[in-house]
């Protein structure tokens, strides 16, 4: 199951708090980017990420399809 990270929410901390209670190491901060990144190959959809995200910036979604119907619904 994707995620989606609305880059327009996010507020690019470093100490993102999905970073630090993301288990499978799925996410991470790009330093050069200052923004979270994600690594899908990692993500155990756990759901995690989505509940501690304080601006609401993570979506944690079923499919892919659902993934890009979220992207067009929201612009990105």
């Amino acid at each position: 199951m994707p995620i989606l990270i609305n880059y327009q929410a996010c507020d690019g901390s470093p100490d993102c708090p999905p970073i630090k209670w993301c288990t499978s190491a799925a996410l991470s901060y790009d330093p050069d980017e200052k923004k979270v990144k994600y690594d899908r190959e990692k993500c155990s959809n756990c759901g995690t990420c989505a509940n501690w995200c304080g601006p609401g910036a993570i979506y944690f979604v079923e499919t892919d399809e659902d993934l890009e119907f979220l992207r067009k619904e929201m612009g990105l």
